[in-house]
């Protein structure tokens, strides 16, 4: 069956200077497909990235020279104000490398500059469990780096190493959820931190997760954030960790749980500064399944996110996204506001998807209904926190689908620079033959906010 994988534009229609009622309505124009074919288990955009003008799409179930589920990474490069594709990413295309079934190549995705960062959880034992791969045209003879993160863990399609990734300059970070610190030991969690060395990496230092009665899934969810400093050679990178099946003491449900390292620019190891705990949880809150951070100097505050798509909100199921922020002059992050969609309901996994650029949130809700013949459509809400406003984060607009379909719209998002990437990785839209696919927006936020007007859409990234 063919199946096109589409990226799409979305331009947010204006509602005024100031305004606070959320869009409903945003403008879509489609830009040109990422593949030709397929099949209807793609799941493409399962994970996105994008950083300046690469953007990448993980399509860990397409199946490659016969081996089902080996995945694959579409590519496109920001092109004379369009998004062109390239050809996809593949273990088979990949020098000396060849397609594994189950591998899930794809499965996690982290563009910085003009380098990839890919995971492979599936890959079997003796194989990298990530790749590092340089964007350059032509993208074939492609340059790479194998990484073999140095992680006691389990082989597992879902939550390998590798299952989560995150890249920031030549710093970067892989997921181990089922990670464990000895042979014998409990299935923590892990992420493996290095660096790029020359024409290799150099691995710095492993971080586990703490002790749970079922695991803590400890980098289930990774975020890094480049922050300059405000004398020379004081930046830093921050490193986010989610461990959404963390239960806390004396509890019994799925609290989850966030932590936050912290290493010098001029350093090679990380330091451990914060924990973020969820301390009223519900049976299944799962804080820590998606995580974003951003503080780009230390003259600005800094903001974080953290997803918990099985909470409750003052009594309404649906999900919830925790914010804390880092004002200028302090040394932590502390809580400002628990955000839910205004209609939220059982079953949207508001918090599946975060992300942050600036003061502006966004939040996948991959499960929220469309009416009863689309009980899983997915959408995306989109908050401003616009000062004064004493830490509130008024919604501003709503992503939708502009078909019918159970697409999970909203599973994986990247939020940078006016744009939002945005997945939908279920199988059943109909206009693509069963397959999914991307949101990429642009003229996003043309409502007055932060003086941008329709006479100043983005362009580009």
């Amino acid at each position: 069956m063919r199946i096109f994988v589409r990226i799409l534009a979305i331009a947010a229609l204006a509602c005024g200077s100031g305004a606070a009622a959320a869009q409903t309505a945003p403008v879509y124009s489609y830009l040109p497909p990422v593949f030709g074919s397929g099949n209807a288990a793609d799941r493409a955009g399962s994970s996105v990235s994008r950083d300046g003008e690469w953007l990448a799409v993980g399509v860990p179930g397409h199946d490659d020279d016969g081996a089902a589920d080996s995945g694959r990474v579409g590519i496109y490069r920001w092109t004379d104000g369009a998004w062109r594709a390239l050809a996809p990413l593949r273990l088979g295309a990949l020098d000396g490398e060849s397609a594994q079934a189950g591998a899930r190549f794809g499965a996690s995705v982290s563009v910085s500059g003009s380098r990839v960062l890919i995971g492979c959880p599936g890959c079997s034992d003796g194989r990298a469990k990530a790749y590092l791969v340089d964007l350059q045209e032509p993208l074939f003879p492609a340059a790479f780096r194998k990484l073999f993160p140095p992680v006691i863990a389990e082989p597992d399609a879902e939550l390998g190493i590798g299952a989560a990734v995150a890249l920031s300059g030549g710093v970067f970070a892989v997921g181990a959820p089922l990670g464990r610190s000895t042979l014998a030991g409990v299935e923590r969690g892990a992420v493996a931190t290095g660096r790029i060395d020359g024409a290799g990496v150099a691995w710095e230092d492993i971080l586990f997760g703490p002790e749970s009665p079922a695991g803590s899934r400890f980098g289930h969810a990774l975020a890094l954030a480049a922050t300059s400093g405000s004398v020379p050679l004081t930046g830093y990178r921050s490193l986010l960790i989610g461990a959404p099946a963390y239960v806390n003491s004396g509890g019994f449900g799925l609290a989850g749980r966030g932590y936050l390292y912290q290493r010098s620019d001029f350093g090679t190891g990380w330091d451990y500064r914060q924990e973020f705990a969820n301390a009223t949880p519900g049976l299944a809150d799962a804080m820590g399944s998606s995580v974003a951070i951003q503080r780009t100097s230390a003259e600005v505050d800094g903001y974080l996110a953290l997803g918990a798509p099985g909470r409750s909100v003052n009594g309404t199921p649906g999900g919830g996204a925790f914010i804390h922020v880092r004002a200028v002059g302090q040394n932590a992050y502390a809580f400002e506001a628990l955000v839910q969609h205004p209609e939220a309901e059982a079953g949207d996994r508001f918090g599946s998807a975060v992300g942050i650029d600036g003061t502006r949130l966004a939040v996948g809700a991959d499960g929220r209904a469309r009416g009863p013949s689309f009980p899983d459509q997915g959408r995306v809400y989109v908050f401003d926190r616009q000062a004064p406003s004493g830490g509130a984060w008024p919604l501003r607009q709503e992503l939708t689908f502009p078909g019918s379909g159970n697409v999970n719209l909203g599973r994986a998002l990247s939020v940078a620079l006016d744009m939002i990437v945005v997945g939908w990785p279920a199988q059943d839209f109909a206009a693509s033959g069963g397959g999914a696919a991307i949101y990429a927006c642009d003229l996003l936020f043309v409502d007055g906010l932060q003086g941008n007007t329709a006479a100043r859409p983005c362009t580009r990234p």
